[in-house]
């Protein structure tokens, strides 16, 4: 009875651990189905072909960067504007670097 009961129990843990993606789930004849419109991502659609679905193809697709401070989501990721301003990573790395000589020059009693 228990060999019954957990197939059950680990096919649908091997569901959760590994859903189908997007391009995995399975179509039939020609179907088309519209792309999810994120960001400036609009109007491409996926085809069906040999029972799977294709990649979106057609209308705007993502940069292939963000374009910083345009308020728009250009790599269509759901996120805007996540560009990284290269004056703050600029002074951590001296912090950093300030940090690391200090500690050096205490540990050799200066």
């Amino acid at each position: 009875m228990r060999t019954i009961l957990c197939i059950p129990v680990l096919v649908l843990l091997l569901a959760a651990a590994f859903p189908l993606s997007a391009n995995a789930q399975f179509c039939e004849g020609n179907e088309t189905r519209p792309c999810p419109e994120i960001g400036i991502c609009k109007g491409a659609v996926r085809h069906c072909m040999n029972g799977v679905w294709g990649d979106c193809e057609g209308g705007v697709q993502p940069e292939p960067v963000e374009i910083c401070n345009n308020g728009l989501d250009d790599d269509c990721n759901g996120l805007v504007d996540e560009c990284v301003n290269s004056v703050w990573i600029v002074l951590i790395i001296l912090g950093l670097l300030l940090f690391g000589v200090m500690g050096f020059l205490i540990k050799m009693g200066y």
